[in-house]
């Protein structure tokens, strides 16, 4: 018959329990004495590194994302040529006769608007989330944006959506306030 082989981690606590707390360093003998001054300086010191070590790294994170962040604000976001073609196209669609290309329109210049709040490295998984992020002084056509945003999901989300080209004019004109002020188109 075979025996099991286990450790009995119950008795090797027990003595690390006798040891610090019912005076079993007594039993050790003279040279654990001499050590235990020398083991605290050793403990403490690394202690002490290690906090220091906590306290940089800390500070350099915190360094590091203000430098990121005021990156991300001084940091011009430049339209390119392509945004403003597709802006152009989304003019075409906005002067047309035909409901579905005001709808069009609005799809069109919802992406342009979602590309731009991504170039600016707000978080979020989508438009919404990254307009949420934002802060009202850091984008002052916020309003416009939320507002243009909604009369898209409208759009995308409610398929009997009737758009009147009155509406879809102001809400073409809402994105160009807000391309406007990144200058952006």
């Amino acid at each position: 018959m075979q025996s099991t082989v286990y450790i009995n981690f119950e008795y090797f606590f027990n003595l690390i329990y006798q040891l610090l707390f019912n005076g079993g360093w007594r039993n050790l003998g003279m040279p654990v004495l001499v050590w235990l001054p020398v083991i605290k300086v050793i403990g403490i010191t690394i202690g002490l590194i290690w906090l220091a070590l906590i306290v940089y790294i800390s500070l350099r994170l915190i360094e590091l994302n203000k430098k990121k962040i005021i990156e991300n604000i001084t940091q011009p976001v430049v339209a390119s040529k392509d945004y403003t073609e597709q802006f152009e196209r989304v003019m075409k669609f906005i002067d047309s006769d035909n409901p579905s290309d005001w709808k069009l329109a609005i799809i069109e210049a919802d992406t342009i608007l979602d590309a731009l709040v991504a170039r600016m490295n707000y978080p979020g998984e989508n438009l919404g989330e990254r307009l949420k992020a934002i802060e009202a002084s850091d984008f002052l056509t916020l309003n416009q944006a939320w507002e243009a945003h909604k009369v898209r999901n409208q759009i995308a989300h409610e398929p009997n959506h009737q758009l009147n080209k009155r509406e879809a004019r102001a809400t073409i004109e809402l994105y160009k306030q807000v391309f406007q002020e990144f200058d952006y188109i």
